[in-house]
């Protein structure tokens, strides 16, 4: 699952490369599983790259200023040492980044229905056994592992991010993130199981994309909506984990020594400014 925290909250819109070099490329737009688990036909790539082209001309206009300000407008808060970020901020935050995926998601979900809706049966059958694949090596890395080695790659991954952001975090930092990873629920079992209802509806569209007039409408919705399938036990849980994370974040924020806070910000400032300076076609 996500992991909802504040370096979370930048990595949903940028990778560790230069942005402005990451979007030039057709390939972050590509759905996961179109470019990972179908190998396509050339004309399927045909289609998919004037899809591309269009969904990132439209992304290009209507979205990057939106990144921008909302980073601008992050890095604002952050810098304000009188008024110290809190939970409720921080989660308006979460929600607004969130928010962004999910249009973005929205957006591109017809294309990939469109797409899919000309498989053949063999891509068919290349994406359900390229999805158990990955679906045992999830289990492999999330759930078969002891709970103490999970909870140790769980808080070394916390710290490369934070080490990422806001250079070498200091011991009442890591500490929190220590005390953080302790709380947190296990939901890796829960996370499987809600992927797998969410593969087999996918699947079980799929079978019948000849025969369903609406099957673009139904896999749109799925796509969109992949959250409505979820149980109530992962969705507490999931809450739950996403609640106390936020709260590590706030914590890790005010924990920031005036260096840290000066990289953050840097950091923070010169995504925004790759987003603005990046130019549409007209």
């Amino acid at each position: 699952m996500k992991r909802i925290a504040l370096i979370v909250l930048f990595l949903l819109l940028v990778t560790g490369c230069g942005t402005r070099f990451y979007y030039s490329q057709l390939d972050w737009l590509i759905p996961f599983f179109l470019r990972d688990y179908i190998s396509l036909n050339s004309e399927q790539k045909t289609i998919l790259k004037e899809r591309l082209l269009k969904q990132i001309d439209w992304h290009c206009k209507t979205q990057l200023a939106d990144y921008s300000g909302a980073l601008r407008s992050l890095s604002k808060d952050i810098s304000n040492t009188d008024h110290p970020i809190d939970y409720d901020r921080l989660n308006d935050y979460y929600a607004k980044f969130r928010g962004f995926w999910t249009e973005l998601i929205r957006q591109v979900a017809p294309d990939i229905a469109e797409i899919l809706r000309t498989a053949t049966d063999a891509q068919i059958e290349e994406l359900f056994e390229n999805l158990d694949e990955r679906n045992d090596e999830l289990r492999a890395e999330y759930i078969d592992l002891p709970p103490e080695e999970r909870m140790k790659e769980r808080e070394e991954r916390m710290v490369k991010g934070l080490r990422k952001w806001l250079s070498d975090p200091t011991s009442d930092q890591e500490q929190a993130v220590s005390a953080w990873s302790k709380q947190l629920k296990p939901i890796g079992q829960e996370w499987l199981l809600y992927r797998d209802k969410v593969q087999e509806e996918v699947i079980n569209l799929l079978e019948q994309r000849k025969e369903l007039p609406d099957f673009d409408q139904k896999l749109v919705e799925i796509l969109t909506h992949p959250e409505r399938m979820r149980s109530s036990t992962y969705k507490a849980k999931s809450d739950y984990n996403r609640d106390i994370t936020l709260k590590l974040g706030v914590n890790i924020i005010h924990l920031m020594t005036p260096e840290q806070r000066t990289h953050l910000l840097k950091r923070i400032d010169s995504f925004a400014t790759d987003f603005e300076k990046i130019k549409c076609d007209s």
